[in-house]
């Protein structure tokens, strides 16, 4: 063969690396994408239950149903508490160091519209828990040491207007998990509550009150016996409540609640005996709603939320359980307001944050959505502060599967209803587009009515579950389907499916109505079956996976790491190519893919020179290249420093390759982390790099030709958020280029098919010989076909309207 050096001046095209932010996050990984016939949606399996905006730890919500979302602050860090300015803005604490392009040290003031105001306060040593706003004094607390450059040790106070650190500076012992988390100003004392020991030198534990002028110590000394958690004041009954975790208090039994005469400060016989401790109060005339860790409030089931008679204390038949914690609540026009780690609200799905009537306790139809814990909520007229941990709010709720609009970025209204359970980690589409099907490790999971066990088939229109339901005994780690569409090729770990023994390796009828598995059964007893790919014409499987000649046999041969398995045989379906991996201290092959010929099949996984790993007898590092026909590894060595974990090819052409290489000379020689473009016939690197930091980088991609999109175990790309999913724009035309370098065609060299990348201007292919005579003119395609060329070299040009020529490269065609 000619060496691949014939395309000597066939480079490889730029790529653009711009993040796409008009694209909705997930809040967990993606692990598997397909697109749909036409291209215009994207269906993504993985470990998510959430898509969303980008909205990170802080968001302004207005109450109407349909768009509660009204801007994002974005501090970038999780935000413990918020205060209404009075003037439609928000104080807002917690443990960030910026909020939006702005500096601001876990205290920043927000305008009105959500806007960051040039209002700053530097908080050092520790973190903002809590806060009150008294005229135009604001009060916060926590277990920091410095305001403003100022010792100031868990609680200050600067002034409201300005942010100009106040004399205010009583001593609060704190140190290691102490802290001040709850405060409220009464008359002329500031209330503080936490978990303290000493305030100004005095033994105050967990609940104290200074003067709110010179903080020094009143001699109001009530002695919880644990933590003050919530702080809230009632003007009509003149009283102090208290929550948290606290069993007595001045020596009487209190269980998690009290109350304070607001003017004596004497105990008062109200209390409501709560089972856990409350984190969280809110008054509303004579409606007191409490949430919390408890289960039960006086002894009546309550499930984290709870509400009774202020006056008595007496349990109120108003029930709204939630599923798990509740950590804030707002009241506002007759509607509670809760936010939390709950996924539910009694019975509706409530990610986080709802709504619930105070006066019928049905949950209102407010649903906004966030993708993870709401700590704080603040109201000022039609507005309402959320704040906490989460990375979006204002999204849906898909659990581990959904289709993502091409053009819009965000999840369609297609909904497979799947419950919160396990994983999706592969995808395929039916040839007619009709059909989803997916694998993971959800066992006993619902989608809509139906229950499916680690297999699933879905109409690709309205997400229903079909009838097909093989339901093998472990999750599937691949599935491929055949180039006519009939039979699903299904790899993992598995020893059972569809009721029938098969070990590792199973071929299912395609068709969704219905569930058999086929006689097809190559009976690996030698290990995982990891990768799965199916020749062009169907009639051979390669296998990759864990298995070895040692452990056993695959389609009755030992083989170590890769087989191929004849489709049209039952059993004992091993063919004779061998490509074997070996070497000591257990090599592995995870991914395969072929190329478009079938001829070449690339290999990604665990194995690397250093330690005597090789393939077909050469040393390799973690990639590598196998004849189909021969089994010989090919010269294609662009070698990565650590593993590969998936194949797939891109949209022109490339080889995408996913893992968890990183570092100087990580894959190609070149300094890549976690994702790289790699030539298939060269095996030089292209441009594209990104940074992906996070737990195990990238898992999968799809190059869609104007966009790259990519999934993983990845927190942040280019030191921007984002969790487990990541869009780039990449260029969808090619500027006339008369010195014509950058088109790229493959395989090369060819006997018959050449495929070309996909270019939105193109019309035209044109094959000219080598002394520049024009051969023959094909409609562009993504594939041509030149079989009944004469051997040669010869050159292609792409043109565009006009005839326009947008590239060119050189094409060897061999017979």
């Amino acid at each position: 063969m000619l060496a691949a050096a014939v395309l000597a001046f066939a480079t490889t095209s730029a790529r653009a690396q711009t993040l796409n932010t008009d694209w909705w996050q997930v809040n967990g990984r993606v692990l598997s994408m397909v697109p749909s016939q036409d291209g215009s949606v994207i269906y993504m399996g993985g470990m998510f239950t959430y898509a969303g905006p980008e909205a990170m730890c802080g968001a302004v919500l207005q109450f109407d149903p349909a768009e509660p979302v009204v801007s994002a602050p974005m501090p970038n860090g999780t935000v413990y508490c918020s205060v209404s300015d009075g003037a439609g803005g928000w104080f807002i604490g917690g443990d960030f160091d910026a909020v939006g392009d702005q500096d601001r040290t876990r205290l920043a003031h927000l305008n009105a519209d959500g806007s960051v105001s040039s209002w700053q306060v530097d908080v050092a040593g520790g973190y903002v828990l809590s806060m009150t706003l008294d005229g135009s004094t604001l009060y916060f607390g926590g277990n920091f040491t410095s305001v403003g450059g100022q010792t100031r040790y868990g609680i200050a106070a600067v002034d409201a207007l300005s942010g100009a650190a106040l004399p205010f500076a009583p001593e609060v012992a704190i140190s290691g998990s102490l802290y001040v988390s709850s405060l409220l100003v009464v008359g002329q004392n500031l209330l503080l509550g936490g978990s303290f020991d000493t305030v100004n030198g005095l033994t105050r534990p967990f609940l104290a009150a200074v003067d709110k002028v010179d903080g020094s110590t009143n001699a109001w000394a009530p002695t919880p016996s644990d933590d003050v958690l919530c702080l809230v004041y009632s003007q009509e009954e003149n009283t102090v409540y208290a929550g948290g975790n606290f069993t007595t208090m001045g020596g009487q039994t209190r269980q998690r609640t009290a109350a304070f005469d607001a003017s004596t400060y004497a105990l008062l016989p109200w209390t409501v005996l709560a089972s856990d401790p409350v984190w969280t109060m809110a008054i509303d005339g004579a409606v007191m709603v409490l949430g919390g860790r408890f289960e039960q409030l006086a002894g009546q089931p309550r499930e984290y939320l709870g509400a009774v008679d202020l006056g008595s204390g007496a349990v109120l038949p108003w029930v709204a359980d939630a599923t798990w914690y509740v950590r804030s609540l707002a009241i506002n026009d007759g509607v509670v307001y809760v936010g939390g780690e709950f996924r539910e609200l009694d019975g509706p799905v409530r990610r986080h944050i709802g709504a619930v009537d105070l006066a019928t306790a049905e949950v209102t139809d407010w649903d906004p959505v966030a993708s993870e814990d709401v700590y704080t909520l603040a109201v000022r007229g039609d507005r309402l502060f959320a704040g906490g941990v989460f990375l979006s709010i204002g999204g849906v709720v898909r659990n581990k599967i959904l289709a993502m609009d091409r053009a819009t970025g965000r999840p369609t209204d297609w909904d497979a209803q799947s419950s919160d359970f396990g994983s999706i980690s592969s995808l395929c589409m039916s040839p007619d587009g009709q059909v989803l099907y997916g694998s993971g490790s959800f066992n006993n999971a619902t989608f809509g009515t139906a229950m499916r066990r680690h297999m699933v088939a879905l109409d690709a229109s309205t997400g229903q579950a079909l009838p097909w339901a093989p339901q093998p005994n472990t999750a599937p780690w691949e599935m491929v389907m055949s180039p006519d569409g009939s039979t699903i090729y299904v790899s993992g770990d598995f020893t059972t499916i569809g009721g029938l023994p098969r070990n590792r390796l199973a071929a299912i009828n395609a068709d969704p109505q219905q569930t058999q598995v086929t006689s097809w059964d190559p009976n690996c007893t030698g290990g995982t079956v990891t990768g799965i790919a199916i020749a062009p014409d169907g009639g051979t499987l390669y296998a990759a996976g864990f298995f070895d000649a040692d452990g056993g046999t695959i389609g009755g041969q030992p083989r170590d790491h890769l087989a191929a398995l004849d489709t049209g045989i039952d059993t004992d379906n091993a063919t004779s190519w061998v490509a074997p991996i070996t070497g000591g201290n257990n090599p592995y092959a995870r991914t395969i893919v072929l190329d478009p010929t079938g001829s070449t099949l690339y290999v990604g996984g665990s194995f690397n020179a250093a330690e005597g790993h090789t393939v077909s007898g050469q040393a390799r590092d973690n990639l590598a290249a196998v004849s189909t026909t021969t089994g010989e590894a090919l010269p294609w060595n662009p070698g990565a420093n650590d593993d590969v974990f998936e194949l797939k090819w891109s949209a022109d052409g490339e080889l995408m390759v996913c893992g968890s290489f990183q570092g100087p000379g990580a894959i190609g020689g070149q300094e890549r982390m976690t994702f790289a473009y790699v030539d298939p016939i060269t095996g030089a690197v292209g441009p594209f790099s990104a940074t992906f930091s996070g737990a195990t980088g990238v898992l999968e991609a799809e190059d869609l030709g104007d966009l790259l999109i990519v999934g993983g175990g990845f927190f942040f790309v280019n030191g921007t958020l984002r969790e487990g999913l990541a869009v780039f724009d990449t260029p969808t035309s090619i500027p006339e280029n008369e010195d014509a370098g950058w088109l790229r065609a493959f395989p090369v060299p060819t006997n018959n098919e050449l495929w070309l990348p996909v270019v939105a201007d193109a019309r035209t292919v044109e094959v000219h010989d080598a002394t520049g005579r024009l051969v023959r003119s094909f409609a562009y395609a993504r594939v041509v076909h030149l079989h009944d060329l004469t051997a040669g070299l010869y050159i292609l040009r792409l043109r565009g309207t006009a005839g326009r020529e947008l590239g060119r490269c050189r094409v060897v065609v061999e017979h």
